[in-house]
């Protein structure tokens, strides 16, 4: 069946990526597989809009089919909120860039954020459509005990719950900002 590189950003170090990609190639290992990236490393640095024809050549060559990834959100305010260094149009020009190399991509969206409202949810569904990302998971922000935001939120008294099987993406854990937890929890 198909690999999955089970890494939370496969393309890390793209000269490490690319080396490897070509030890696939050359060695025949070029079964179907999957992983999961960031949609900047179509570029060829951070501060370049210019495709990295190489790497995507070899993500098809060595047999890629989809990629994983994690977009969170097509809102400008919420993207600049989780400190994201693209934009709405890097997002895009990702999804097309990954398509033309017959790359499958499934998109990842983190909604529930202060920044979000109920518009947020209809334009991120819009938006998943308009750009023709093949497979999408849309998430509920969920804070991780220990971090930052999680502090902040029981801070605020904004915690719902201390049920940590609720601590998984599908459930509304927190007070949001602009709406309510049941719509949050239906919106997603």
């Amino acid at each position: 069946g198909p690999i999955f590189f089970y890494d939370d950003n496969f393309v890390v170090s793209k000269a490490r990526t690319k080396a490897l990609l070509r030890g696939m190639i050359e060695r025949g290992l070029t079964a179907p597989w999957s992983a999961q990236m960031r949609a900047e490393v179509v570029y060829k640095d951070k501060n370049s809009r210019e495709l990295d024809h190489e790497l995507l050549s070899l993500m098809r060559e060595s047999g890629c089919q989809m990629v994983y990834c994690g977009f969170e959100s097509v809102n400008p305010e919420t993207l600049a909120a989780y400190n994201k260094r693209q934009d709405v149009q890097d997002i895009r020009d990702s999804i097309r860039a990954i398509h033309e190399y017959g790359i499958h991509v499934h998109g990842m969206f983190a909604l529930g954020a202060d920044t979000d409202t109920a518009e947020t949810f209809r334009q991120t569904v819009d938006f998943t459509l308009q750009n023709g990302i093949d497979t999408v998971q849309y998430l509920i922000i969920t804070p991780c005990p220990g971090t930052p935001f999680y502090e902040r939120m029981k801070a605020e008294g904004r915690l719902l719950t201390d049920d940590w099987s609720r601590y998984d993406g599908q459930h509304c854990v927190t007070r949001p900002a602009q709406m309510t937890p049941y719509e949050l929890q239906m919106y997603t």
